[in-house]
């Protein structure tokens, strides 16, 4: 009986991670486009259930994704980035995370 609900659990949590990451590429896009062209930073897309976003901006690439929320945080693991450059110079990040 536990190794069924442990199979299940599983099946569940591969659902979720494949839905995550299908959509992750769309949503990391969309939201560092609309970031850089409001010119701030923010969440503004609607993201997956179970996924977490980390927006930042930044003076170069790197850093606006380094300086994304749970770039540290070691529970997380990223599955898509996109970084856009606004008008003012400025690069918009998004990194879709989910749980390990």
């Amino acid at each position: 009986m536990r190794t069924l609900r442990l199979v299940a659990c599983l099946a569940v949590a591969a659902l979720c991670c494949a839905e995550i990451q299908a959509a992750g590429r769309s949503v990391t896009r969309q939201s560092s486009r609309v970031q850089s062209q409001s010119g701030s930073y923010g969440h503004f897309v609607s993201i997956p259930n179970g996924a977490y976003e980390g927006v930042a901006m930044g003076t170069s690439r790197r850093q606006a994704i380094q300086n994304a929320c749970y770039a540290n945080d070691s529970s997380k693991h990223a599955v898509s980035k996109s970084v856009s450059r606004g008008p003012n110079g400025m690069f918009y990040s998004s990194v879709l995370y989910k749980s390990r």
